[in-house]
């Protein structure tokens, strides 16, 4: 049996590379059954000279960059988008609260096989598959997604949301006494209930609980817990809003915020300092309130405490 290994984080780069080369290497492999070779004419036809199978021409797509995938503009079009999104969800934990959740799991699982197909009925063995980042982008969000939907999940799948390996998920489970990861028989298979596993994963460092983000960036502050959730919310937030960290903290202002103390905020989990929220929250585009409550929440529970017993006896 073979035993999934710990996979790092994939940031976003790495997936849109792999990306790059899937997409190039599918126009490569349908160019083969829509453009060409020639087809062989019938007896008493000029050879070699008929048309097209479907004359479709699709390296027009690609323009010149045809025999580049890499150099193939992919910036703008929907599985582009697709990917971004179950990135967003399946390793940052970001579910924007208007997408159909349903929707974009599907349509990235049909993406991925799609890719797998090709890669089993390749006909030309330079052209790749791609390095794996873009399907295991989408198995740990269909992971993410069974969790969230109240779905049985699988050892692999509950070790992609720890990021651990797979081993150490089934000896959790062959534990006995305090600590052990029940699980339950369906069908042949053994899987873990999803309240079972968010219970077990959230004592797990790797672990990102859902944060629930709507339209305008604000969710509900019991979504972001922990230190993690907030990091990943300050990234997926200013890539959302399309700036980078200069002009986000022009915007909050050099005397509150630098660019030093911004990237310790988003990418080591330095605590923000309270008196910049009325202009981070500004920045950002979301409630004052409401990011209040979450720094207060992570960095600051006494100050949390005081806030939440003094509502509750106003």
């Amino acid at each position: 049996m073979d035993i999934m290994k710990v996979t790092n984080y994939i940031n976003e780069e790495e997936m849109i590379e792999d990306l790059q080369q899937i997409l190039g290497g599918m126009i490569k492999r349908l160019s083969y059954i829509f453009d060409g070779p020639p087809i062989k004419s019938a007896p008493g036809q000029p050879p070699e000279n008929g048309p097209w199978l479907f004359n479709m021409n699709l390296a027009k797509f690609a323009g010149e960059n045809f025999e580049e995938p890499e150099a193939i503009d992919i910036s703008n079009i929907p599985v582009t988008r697709l990917m971004k999104d179950l990135r967003h969800y399946g390793i940052d934990g970001i579910c924007p609260r208007h997408e159909h959740l349903d929707d974009f799991v599907m349509n990235g699982e049909d993406f991925i096989q799609s890719v797998r197909g090709a890669a089993l009925v390749d006909i030309n063995n330079d052209i790749g598959a791609g390095n794996g980042k873009c399907a295991e982008v989408f198995d740990r969000a269909l992971a993410r997604w069974l969790m969230d939907h109240g779905q049985g999940l699988t050892f692999s799948q509950v070790a992609r949301l720890a990021g651990l390996d797979e081993r150490t998920v089934r000896n959790a489970a062959s534990k006995s006494g305090k600590g052990r990861l029940r699980t339950y028989s369906q069908d042949g298979k053994t899987l873990v209930r999803s309240e079972t596993a968010y219970a077990w994963l959230s004592s797990k460092r790797g672990f990102v609980p859902t944060a629930i983000v709507d339209d305008k960036g604000s969710s509900d502050p019991m979504d972001i817990t922990n230190v993690n959730g907030f990091m990943k919310f300050l990234h997926w937030k200013r890539e959302s809003l399309g700036i980078n960290v200069e002009d986000l903290v022009k915007a909050v202002g050099h005397c509150r915020l630098n660019e030093d103390k911004w990237s310790l905020m988003e990418n080591e989990g330095a605590e923000p300092n309270l008196h910049i929220i009325p202009a981070l929250a500004s920045a950002l585009g979301v409630e004052e309130s409401w990011l209040t409550e979450i720094v207060l929440r992570v960095f600051y529970p006494r100050q949390f405490d005081v806030m939440k017993k003094s509502e509750s006896t106003a």
